[in-house]
């Protein structure tokens, strides 16, 4: 069942990991070279050319895909007690449950290891902004205040 959705959950996780960081606007930078605004790039020579292509706007120090496959691991932040989604094994000391899952699939469906690190409710805002984990994978609620200081991706599990 998990294998029809990973390709999804995989592509929604990195687009989310790609977004830009809170507090940086959502305007693309310039690149080096091209002398400065977007505004003084040359215009198109006809109307028949097509406009040029965007340039993604790499955030120093935000995990990307490239970057993730690079490094050989996905570090998640999880929930370990919340039995059903992210929670420790007693009898294996394994963390098992949904989010879990779902961080091992982007992970295999990324080629890399995943690396669960434990994340509660009080830490996984901080986790995320100082790059302790790529993504949280966790029950969270997602309100306007908490959009203002990470980025989401859509709900993937709807109680």
């Amino acid at each position: 069942m998990y294998k029809k959705f990973a390709p999804l959950m995989a592509l929604v996780m990195a687009v989310a990991a790609c977004s830009t960081a809170p507090g940086t606007g959502g305007s693309p930078a310039a690149s080096p070279g091209t002398g400065g605004s977007p505004a003084s790039s040359p215009a198109a020579s006809s109307p028949a050319e097509p406009a040029a292509t965007p340039t993604m706007v790499i955030v120093e120090g935000v995990s990307t895909p490239e970057s993730i496959q690079a490094e050989g691991t996905l570090t998640c932040g999880v929930k370990f007690d919340v039995v059903g989604f992210g929670f420790r094994n007693p009898t294996n000391n394994e963390i098992e449950g949904f989010d879990a899952d779902i961080c091992r699939e982007i992970a295999e469906e990324m080629g890399v290891e995943a690396i669960l690190i434990e994340a509660v409710s009080a830490n996984r805002i901080p986790f995320i902004n100082e790059r302790r984990v790529d993504l949280v994978i966790s029950t969270f609620t997602i309100n306007d205040e908490r959009r203002g200081q990470i980025d989401f991706s859509r709900p993937y599990y709807i109680a």
